[in-house]
């Protein structure tokens, strides 16, 4: 059985490179971008823009990176999905979707029995079949307290040969409390403040280069 981490998206480290490399183009005292009568540009104006745009979609706007799970037994393989944000809340419902994929196409899964386990140090706490009324294989379960959880998906054919049978399973921590969990709208606010705040040193610094460069 294989665990592999897939990363949801790679934007947000490209987004940081790229406002890295303008932050150091600005802050170049040979930049073309200075003026040397002590002006902002309209062309510094748009990279400080540029720059505002990228921290705030890094920052807020794109969802916080977080590692799916793929586990892998022989030809079968599923990822699992955690809604919300594979970040689960105690005391809240935590709403689990298999991606289950079969190298050998033969897996289909209205003809597998389907269960999942949730333990905790080995101790089952709750077991439940797959539902897929909700297109994908689903089920809900809220986590009581925070603690290291493994979930384990096993499955089995209706009938023999239909397709191999699997065990795979994940690792899941729960870290988090209602309280302790910030909304999406808390999130973007500070967000907002951090590039405001940013923007204003590095305009700060700019000028002190500038008038630094001038004496």
């Amino acid at each position: 059985m294989v665990h592999v981490p897939v990363r949801a998206s790679s934007t947000n480290a490209g987004s940081v490179s790229l406002a890295s490399c303008a932050c150091l183009h600005l802050l170049n005292p040979n930049s073309s971008l200075i003026t040397t009568d002590f002006t902002i540009t309209v062309e510094w104006m748009k990279y400080a823009l540029y720059i505002s745009i990228t921290l705030l979609w890094v920052f807020a706007v794109t969802p916080q990176v977080q590692a799916h799970n793929l586990t892998v037994d022989q030809s079968i393989g599923a990822v699992l999905h955690i809604d919300p944000g594979d970040d689960p809340i105690v005391n809240q419902p935590a709403y689990f979707f298999f991606e289950i994929k079969d190298k050998t196409g033969k897996f289909d899964f209205k003809n597998c029995v389907c269960i999942v386990t949730i333990t905790v140090s080995e101790n089952p706490l709750f077991s439940q079949t797959l539902d897929s009324t909700s297109g994908y294989p689903s089920l809900a379960y809220t986590f009581p307290e925070k603690n290291s959880y493994t979930v384990t998906l096993s499955g089995t054919p209706k009938q023999p040969g239909l397709f191999q049978p699997f065990t795979l399973t994940y690792p899941v921590q729960v870290a988090h409390t209602a309280s302790t969990s910030l909304p999406l709208s808390r999130r973007a606010t500070y967000s907002i403040i951090l590039v405001g705040t940013l923007t204003l040193v590095g305009t700060g610094l700019l000028a002190f280069r500038i008038r630094f460069r001038e004496q």
